[in-house]
């Protein structure tokens, strides 16, 4: 009776690890394109940064809220 219900356990585990490992294509990674985000359809407002490695553009004040920074 052991063996038969660890094998119906062990045939059970394989059957959902296709699935699990499936789901994992939903990673930013997986868009395709290294600009791709998964933020950027949330319609925040961008907040767009550029930096030389010494100085940046950032505003002195930003209003208080969201932002996708860019």
């Amino acid at each position: 009776m052991k063996r038969l219900l660890l094998i119906v356990v062990m045939l059970a585990l394989v059957g959902v690890a296709p699935r699990a490992i499936s789901a994992q294509d939903a990673s930013p990674a997986a868009g395709g394109t290294a600009t791709a985000s998964l933020l950027a359809g949330l319609g925040y407002p961008d907040l767009v940064v550029t930096t030389d490695g010494q100085t940046n553009d950032l505003p002195s004040s930003v209003p208080a809220g969201r932002y996708h920074v860019v």
